[in-house]
């Protein structure tokens, strides 16, 4: 029994070892699954006979759109997509001959034209079918109006509601031709007009009950396995460009650590600019620091003086003045006090600058502080940076191990797929 859709792709599924659907997911594999079922075909496709008529005194014969549907261009007689015709038909032997094609018409290489209309088999190479879902839950419906023999289109109601996909089957009740819906086809409120192929084998009568339902697929078991493994390794080789755009992250990455690590240079700059500024302040606190202390030395020194001239003024005091007394010395130890006082004034206002020098030291110093934190922020940001593109590389090179996996196990399937189609092989047939 043929294999469903969902059953070759939960056997791609299973040989990448992800059932589950935790890296790949059912979309992938739609996406890629029409690639596959053209290569499949083109070393063994579905073979499907029609029946044509030529015109009186002419070698065409015109495609309809049914004949083109998933007709495999490029294979086939002279790539026709045709792998021969037979006329006259049904002779013994059977009666092989080659065409030509040009856009829809196909020209029949004989040596003269048929005189008149005769049937001409068609011998088509197409694209395999196998169809996911068939669009709606309830594909039994009936036909909306007589349909005649040789329609290509037939108007249906009854239905349920979605679409009718494309490689859908319909079946006519009490007619034995299986018909194939080349076109999507829409259902609105319950009706809608199927574009199908062949064409219509006989005339059928409106009301007559309709059946849509997903196709048979036409591959066969070996087929299956190959399409499946096709699968699994075209799924693996796309996976891995997701991987490979963890690249691209770590370059934004880097230059953020590259702009992270270039700041550091100039907070350490600016950092040493702040420790020179701390050095110069202190130097000119400590410079005050002296010269205050030179000037509490002259104050000291006034003080000794007034201190004399008090104790000489002492010794004047309840005696008689002459030639001037102890007032004097009393006068001179307040000048020199005086003096004093002012080296005293001098002296503090060098400590007062010596005191704004170390705040000053202590804010340039606090600066600096500042910037060697901000370059250790930085040079930490850099790091954090340069570890996650470390890990970021890391994970790109699982995207390696999923495309070499890929490459190699898509190379066994081409193998394997030219053992078992073989290559195409041209033939001549006659033209009398």
């Amino acid at each position: 029994m043929s294999k469903a859709y969902t059953t070759i792709v939960n056997d791609a599924e299973a040989l990448l070892q992800d059932s589950s659907n935790e890296v790949f997911i059912a979309t992938e594999f739609d996406t890629i699954m029409p690639q596959g079922l053209i290569l499949m075909s083109r070393y063994n496709p579905w073979r499907y006979k029609v029946t044509k008529s030529t015109v009186a005194d002419s070698f065409d014969i015109t495609l309809s759109s049914g004949d083109k549907w998933r007709l495999l261009d490029g294979t086939g007689y002279k790539g026709t997509g045709i792998a021969y015709a037979e006329y006259l038909v049904d002779q013994n032997p059977r009666q092989f001959r080659g065409l030509t094609r040009f856009g829809d018409t196909l020209s029949l290489e004989l040596m003269s034209r048929p005189s008149s209309a005769v049937s001409v088999y068609l011998y088509m190479n197409k694209i395999h079918l196998l169809q996911k879902e068939l669009g709606t839950s309830d594909g039994v419906g009936a036909l909306a109006t007589n349909a005649a023999a040789a329609a290509t289109s037939l108007s249906l109601n009854s239905l349920g509601s979605g679409t009718i996909n494309e490689m859908s089957t319909v079946t006519i009740t009490g007619d034995s031709t299986t018909y194939y819906v080349i076109e999507t086809a829409t259902i609105g409120t319950g009706s809608a007009t199927v574009s199908i192929f062949p064409p219509l084998a006989a005339a059928a009568t409106a009301g007559t009950v309709v059946t849509c339902a997903v196709c048979t697929p036409t591959l066969n078991m070996m087929e299956e396995d190959l399409l499946a493994r096709w699968l699994a390794a075209q799924a693996a080789i796309s996976k891995a460009t997701t991987y490979y755009q963890q690249v691209n992250t770590c370059i934004t990455t880097l230059a953020s650590a590259v702009t992270a690590i270039g700041s550091v240079a100039a907070r350490i700059t600016q950092a040493v600019s702040d420790a020179a500024s701390v050095r110069t302040s202190a130097a000119a606190g400590a410079a005050a620091i002296l010269l205050g202390n030179v000037e509490f030395d002259k104050m000291a020194t006034e003080v000794g003086l007034g201190k004399t001239a008090l104790a000489s003024g002492a010794l004047l005091i309840n005696t008689i003045p002459v030639g001037g007394g102890a007032a004097e010395y009393m006068g001179q130890a307040a000048a020199d006090v005086g003096i004093a006082h002012g080296y005293l004034s001098t002296g503090q206002s060098y400590l007062q600058e010596a005191s704004a020098d170390n705040a000053n030291a202590n804010d340039y110093a606090n600066a600096a502080a500042a910037e060697l934190r901000a370059a250790s922020e930085k040079i930490s940001e850099g790091i954090t940076n340069l570890r996650l593109v470390g890990t970021r590389l890391q994970v790109s090179d699982g995207g390696r191990q999923y495309e070499r996996w890929g490459r190699e196990e898509l190379a066994r399937v081409m193998t394997d797929l030219r053992k078992y189609g073989g290559l195409p092989i041209a033939k001549r047939y006659p033209q009398d």
